[in-house]
């Protein structure tokens, strides 16, 4: 693949093996050992790709991956937080004052709840953020 771009990109340019060799610094019979099978050195494959400027992408035929981009925008923190209030304001006025100690616990569990669902949608939105 990298030989037969390079030696096309070549002949179009009207470069010979030789002219390219010289002009690079190369010894004289490394494209021949090329077209042999020989693999080039990364510096050599990027000096002969800057030279005859050409891109990795069309020598080694590189083609991006397709990422699925989430499209939704980040929850508002503020909106989520005045609602998480509601709940334990409506647990409160639910209860009154009858038994302060199941309001206590019904109020931390509705804590610990929201304070998870923010844990997991801050973690949803770091992978996003890692994915893009």
């Amino acid at each position: 693949m990298f030989i037969e771009e390079i030696t096309k990109a070549m002949e179009q340019k009207k470069i010979s093996a030789y002219q390219l060799e010289e002009d690079l610094g190369l010894s004289h019979s490394t494209v021949s050992s090329w077209k042999r099978g020989t693999q080039p050195t990364i510096e050599k494959a990027i000096k002969v790709i800057k030279y005859l400027g050409l891109s990795a992408d069309e020598i080694f035929d590189i083609k991006p991956t397709k990422r699925t981009i989430l499209t939704t925008t980040p929850p508002d923190y503020t909106t989520i937080r005045s609602d998480i209030e509601w709940v334990i304001k409506t647990i409160n006025y639910s209860l009154g004052e009858s038994d302060i100690k199941e309001k206590d616990s019904l109020e931390k569990n509705a804590i610990k709840v929201a304070e998870k669902v923010l844990q997991d949608i801050n973690n949803a939105i770091r992978n996003v953020d890692n994915i893009s």
